[in-house]
């Protein structure tokens, strides 16, 4: 799993603590895709795609991509929204 102790430290050499804060702040993936283990109710992978830089996610709490911390919160269970 990756976070923001891992990201490359080029990219926030340029960032001003504005921009560094606000990317610890967690904002709701765009789009979820939730995947179920067969024939079971569990939970096996839950998708989303960054709202900063669009690249999909696995419920990892922060974007492998940009460093945006993630929430990959569930609000309505049963609900499957597709990843385009």
């Amino acid at each position: 799993m990756r976070g923001m102790d891992i990201v490359d430290a080029r990219r926030l050499e340029n960032m001003t603590p504005i921009e560094a804060m606000l990317k610890q702040e967690p904002m709701k993936v765009k789009a979820m895709k939730i995947s179920f283990f067969p024939h079971s109710s569990l939970i096996k992978n839950i998708y989303g795609r960054c709202p900063m830089c669009n690249s999909v996610q696995s419920e990892d709490n922060y974007c492998a991509n940009c460093g945006q911390r993630l929430d990959f919160s569930i609000e309505k269970m049963g609900e499957e929204h597709e990843i385009d």
